[in-house]
């Protein structure tokens, strides 16, 4: 059925309030707001605007006019209004940024606005004088930038940055906006950066982490109409009232599904190949006493009396651009000097210079006034500090062999600014290419008419940039999750809309994107077989719990491993896996030897089991709990040794199917048979969710590994070089490719 919205207005705030000036707003109202490109690579939204045109006949909106309204102008707040089922939903809000006046005497007098969203203000605010900082994560980092900012966002969300940049603002440059700074952080993090609609306030700057797009995330939820949600009920089962004798409608929601009710999709299949991607980090060097960052290489000029502020950029010895931080506050003769004549000779009227020194971390501002009777020239200034320099960036490249070959070098890039190694940016590197190394359909953007019903208006009101979707159309085979990246919508006289949602396809295990996989180790492997992820920082903490599925074929030699954290014997590590006597294992060790071991009761070959163990290591002596299919099971200790202190594991693989231990090579841990669904938890949990886990339900608060996956478009085949993790995309590389099988 459709349906139209109660009201649409705009208005201006002016002489301290909100003026509604809808009745003289006339054609189309246009909103573009977001990330426009659907590229896996953007991270930051564009600048949102508004766009719409005023009837200016009686000359109110020209601001120089005679019959000028009072206090119109631009960088007034602007803010735009749909009410629908009695909820007004701010649907943009900004200033007006350009006022373009039509003064044609034989047709309408009309003025164009533009509004703005506050990105608008990060593009024109430069970053002078910022200092220098240390170990701050990005949310942090965006706190310092905005906090001096003369116009603030109305609220703002930001997760925790999941990073901590070891120094801060030393990329800064003399012509560095805030809008640029953004941008570094949002790549450095691998989060996103863009401006959210708030229902009452307008606005929300809102700040991603890399771990908050995972995936086993939900989709998003908006509310359901009026007219289906149910009432408060009494313990009678009668309905509660108010006071006015009105039933309280319960504020119920649906899940954002959408089925067959788009307009127009926009799918495109082919130009979207990565296979090659490159990821560039920029270590830096710190110097460890003062140095000289800049020094004046032309005499200044000081007639008397005379005030000068001038500014210098630091650099090295050999011109390139430097950062500095504990800069030193100038000292006469040794940082500046003053004389009467310009070639340095005549008086030295040093003392007669009263000099202040401004210091940012990309520059110095300098303050100089001359106090002398006669003019002097400044022929010595220097600035002194610690510098940080950016030498020789270090890159990770990843690519696909196979599709090179098929297709040709197809390569994307981006440079993490604050990132001084490529952890993150090469496990970023891996998943783009795994999941872009052929060409697919993709939808990038999906059209709809909030309209033609009541659930396509509530999603375009209640949805917003960062939302997770779900989307299918047949015709197409489109059948995943989407984020939404941007909004494009077109207002018409009367309430009617059209809506356009540029997309950032996700594919997890529940969006049907990616489907697990068998692992066949013992068939068609060798001995050094073995599924490496390399080292996953997210896997760090004192409780785990880790869970797979596995099907003994055969017992080696030693005490083979399922999946751990294990590398050369000079580190520690931790294994899950089955002895040689055909028992259910963990154990864990340091460089100093083994800490402890532990095994369930004999099991069978070619049975599947799916195995469990949780455990803490902020206490060895907590001795680790066993469940085998979902139930506790009994144990006993092989070995316990807690005399060896416990090693840290950052920096060690996360190894399946295979490992490393004290004094053996990797080809020595194998496991001769099936494994699938391997999963990890950073805390330990509980005997009903290990049972829920066995059951096949997916266990997400503290999940950060779920395995073993393929793209559902090559869930046919029946080898793979790479794996990936549904959680958080990390890749895993397949050494001597067994065979895989539908799990």
């Amino acid at each position: 059925m459709t349906v139209y919205p109660t009201s649409t207005k705009v208005y201006v705030y002016i002489a301290g309030a909100w003026s509604d000036i809808t009745a003289n707003v006339i054609y189309d109202i246009t909103i573009s707001r977001g990330i426009k490109s659907s590229s896996p690579t953007e991270r930051i939204a564009t600048v949102g605007t508004m766009n719409f045109t005023l009837n200016n006949k009686s000359g109110l909106y020209s601001p120089d006019g005679p019959s000028a309204l009072s206090g119109w102008r631009s960088g007034l707040p602007c803010k735009f209004e749909v009410t629908f089922e009695a909820i007004a939903h701010v649907v943009f809000y900004g200033r007006i940024t350009k006022l373009n006046l039509s003064s044609a005497s034989l047709s309408l007098r009309t003025v164009g606005v533009t509004v703005s969203d506050w990105l608008e203000q990060a593009v024109t605010y430069p970053l002078l004088s910022y200092e220098f900082d240390i170990d701050l994560r990005g949310d942090q980092v965006l706190g310092l930038i905005t906090y001096p900012m003369p116009i603030q966002p109305l609220a703002t969300e930001m997760s925790e940055g999941i990073n901590t940049f070891s120094t801060v603002f030393d990329t800064v440059r003399a012509r560095t906006k805030a809008y640029t700074e953004l941008s570094k952080i949002a790549i450095s993090e691998l989060g996103y950066i863009y401006v959210r609609r708030h229902r009452e306030d307008g606005e929300i700057l809102t700040f991603e982490n890399a771990y908050d797009r995972v995936g086993t995330r939900v989709i998003s939820s908006m509310p359901l109409e009026l007219a289906v949600c149910g009432f408060v009920l009494m313990e009678t089962g009668d309905v509660l009232l108010l006071e006015t004798g009105d039933n309280i409608v319960l504020d119920e929601v649906d899940i954002a599904e959408f089925s067959e009710s788009m307009a127009l999709l926009n799918v495109d299949y082919g130009s979207s190949i990565i296979n090659r991607f490159t990821a560039t980090a920029y270590p830096r060097k710190v110097d460890t006493s003062n140095q000289v960052l800049f020094t004046l290489n032309t005499p200044i000029q000081m007639n008397v009396g005379e005030t000068k502020i001038y500014r210098a950029s630091y650099a090295d010895a050999y011109g390139n651009p430097a950062s500095g931080k504990n800069m030193v506050v100038p000292v006469i003769t040794t940082d500046y000097l003053m004389n009467t004549l310009e070639d340095g000779s005549g008086t030295n009227v040093s003392s007669s210079l009263v000099i202040t020194a401004d210091y940012g971390v990309e520059g110095v501002t300098y303050s100089l006034r001359n106090t002398t009777t006669a003019v002097a020239y400044i022929t010595h200034l220097q600035a002194r500090g610690i510098g940080i320099y950016l030498y020789n960036p270090i890159e990770f490249a990843d690519e696909d062999s196979v599709s090179i070959s098929n297709y040709g070098y197809v390569s994307d890039s981006f440079d993490q600014k604050y990132q001084t190694d490529l952890l993150y940016g090469s496990h970023e590197a891996r998943r783009l290419v795994f999941l872009y190394k052929d060409p697919r359909t993709f939808l990038t953007k999906m059209t709809f008419f909030p309209n033609r019903n009541n659930p396509l208006m509530q999603a375009y009101l209640n949805l917003d940039i960062g939302d997770l979707i779900s989307v299918l159309e047949s015709e197409t085979g489109i059948v995943n999750y989407y984020y939404i990246q941007a909004i494009n919508t077109t207002h018409k006289p009367g309430g009617f809309a059209n809506v356009t949602w540029a997309l950032l396809e996700a594919p997890s295990l529940e969006s049907g994107g990616l489907t697990q996989k068998q692992v066949d180790i013992e068939s068609g492997a060798t001995d050094a077989t073995v599924i490496d992820f390399s080292y996953l920082p997210e896997l760090q903490s004192t409780e785990r719990s880790v869970a797979i599925n596995f099907n003994v074929g055969n017992t080696g030699a030693y005490h083979s491993f399922l999946i751990g954290c294990s590398d050369a014997s000079s580190t520690g590590g931790w294994a899950v896996g089955v002895t040689i006597d055909l028992r259910f294992s963990f154990e864990e060790w340091s460089p100093g030897g083994y800490l402890r071991q532990y095994k369930s009761g004999l099991l069978s070959f070619d049975t599947l089991y799916r195995g469990c163990v949780v455990w803490t290591d902020s206490d060895l002596g907590i001795v680790p709990v066993f469940y085998l299919d979902g139930v506790a099971t009994a144990w006993s200790t092989t070995y316990v040794n807690a005399s060896i202190p416990l090693a840290s594991t950052i920096g060690i693989p996360l190894l399946i199917g295979n490992g490393r231990s004290p004094g053996l090579p990797t080809e020595h841990r194998k496991f001769y048979g099936k494994i699938k669904r391997p999963a990890v938890w950073n805390r330990i949990i509980t005997a009903a969710e290990a049972l829920s886990d066995y059951q096949t339900n997916i266990i997400r608060d503290g999940l950060v590994f779920q395995g073993l996956c393929v793209r559902t478009e090559d869930a046919a085949e029946t080898t793979a070089s790479r794996l990936i993790d549904n959680v958080y995309g990390r890749v895993g590389l397949v050494t001597d490719l067994p065979t895989l099988s539908a799990v």
